[in-house]
């Protein structure tokens, strides 16, 4: 078997789903490819030791498919590879990279040398349907990564909770656990492999960071505002131009927030907006094992 290196990087900056992606990619191919696993930790989570014996010890590999903003540094000093792939539109691997597969930036004008295709996206799937029941709970999700890194979720309730709304997090433990506890939990009990969400089936609506929560929240049938953080590239346009039940913010306006969180939630026909029934395990693994042996033959 080709040997593919999954590369990722997590921290309280670009939080947990580059991991995510990867293990959810590894295991619709662990059969195809002989993979392994290497994690760079990104900073700000505690204890930075981990177990080595669960990662690789190689150097050398047929492809590196690298997930992260910094990475670069890591892969020229200390590993060997044919060719390089990277998910991340904002890593500084970029522009070392054989190709880069960023279906985020789908709607974006073409690029040489990327993929942008839908057929590439890698996400859970949720095992039930959504019950979009027409009725306003006036209930509002927060799902904005791990860490939420600049506290957005924490900012806005108080003002939503004045405006008769009950809000709800997204219950993430990991935020108190140290980078050991968090890779024994998602690699060793495959809770990545969880679709992390169905504790908002009553929300009206869930406010994103974008990333892997967006697309699974829209597959799901579930109306999103994504909050586009400052400091990233905007993507996910794909969402806004093809799918009802899809808002988006720009800045830390709450009234921009409000108007926004009132238009989602009191449309109708919002509730039953239309899924990307396109993404399934199947697509995912027909395109990826594709790729995959091309860039490996």
């Amino acid at each position: 078997m080709k040997k593919i290196l999954l590369l990722c990087q997590v921290g309280k900056k670009v939080g947990l789903g580059h991991l995510v992606r990867l293990c959810i990619l590894k295991d619709l191919l662990k059969d195809e490819f002989d993979f392994s696993i290497e994690i760079l930790n990104e900073a700000g989570i505690s204890d930075q030791s981990y177990k080595n014996d669960l990662f690789t010890k190689e150097i050398d590999f047929d492809l590196i498919i690298a997930d992260g903003l910094y990475v670069y540094d890591h892969i020229s000093s200390n590993l060997n590879s044919n060719k390089i792939i990277s998910l991340s539109y904002m890593s500084d691997i970029n522009k070392h990279a054989d190709l880069l597969v960023t279906p985020a930036l789908n709607g974006h004008k073409q690029e040489k040398g990327h993929l942008y295709d839908l057929k590439y996206l890698i996400c859970h799937l949720p095992k039930s349907k959504l019950d979009n029941k027409n009725k306003i709970n006036k209930k509002i999700g927060f799902a904005l990564g791990t860490f939420d890194v600049d506290s957005y979720g924490e900012e806005k309730k108080e003002y939503l909770k004045k405006n008769g709304f009950e809000i709800q997090f997204l219950k993430q433990e990991e935020n108190s656990l140290s980078l050991k506890e968090i890779i024994e939990k998602k690699i060793l009990e495959e809770s990545y492999k969880n679709f992390p969400f169905y504790e908002f089936e009553d929300c009206d609506l869930v406010i994103t960071q974008g990333g892997l929560s967006a697309i699974e929240l829209s597959n799901w049938g579930m109306p999103i505002i994504i909050r586009t953080r400052s400091d990233f590239k905007k993507a996910y346009n794909f969402l806004d131009k093809n799918l009802a039940g899809v808002g988006r913010v720009e800045s830390n306006d709450e009234n921009e927030l409000l108007k926004k969180i009132l238009i989602l939630s009191e449309d109708s026909k919002i509730k039953n907006h239309q899924k990307f029934s396109f993404i399934n395990h199947d697509t995912m693994r027909e395109s990826w094992r594709n790729l995959l042996k091309s860039l490996t033959a």
